[in-house]
């Protein structure tokens, strides 16, 4: 009998059955877990351009022209001209950038409430 060196094809099938086996259990709660990253990362975003809104509005109300009432809207670029945002914001969700002519809406509801609108497909609101 001679001696052999080398692995069987039912060893080698065994292997590749086993390795199958763990990159199933493995990689769906890997792609899970980066998808729930993005979708955190996507609401960090978001809340940055709201506290640059906020800034900017704080710093220019006496200035800048509301829209209707205390309703405010500029597009992304102004804040990026302030120096309140950097001027490549990535869409975390879409893996795309957002451009900067994209407009944002913020309403004084009172001297300590904000509220916002952002959509980073499409204009809110007509920037003036």
């Amino acid at each position: 009998m001679k001696n052999q060196k080398g692995f069987t094809l039912i060893e080698l099938l065994a292997v590749i059955i086993l390795l199958g086996a763990l990159m199933l259990i493995i990689v769906p709660p890997l792609v899970s877990q980066m998808q729930g990253l993005r979708q955190d990362l996507s609401k960090s975003q978001i809340s940055l351009i709201y506290s640059a809104a906020e800034t900017y509005i704080k710093n220019n109300k006496n200035t800048f022209p509301s829209i209707e009432g205390t309703s405010y809207c500029f597009p992304l670029q102004t804040l990026v001209n302030e120096g309140l945002l950097d001027d490549h914001i990535t869409d975390q969700l879409e893996d795309s950038e957002i451009p900067l002519s994209t407009t944002v809406k913020v309403t004084v509801d009172s001297q300590v409430s904000y509220s916002y609108d952002f959509n980073s497909k499409e204009n809110v609101c007509t920037a003036p």
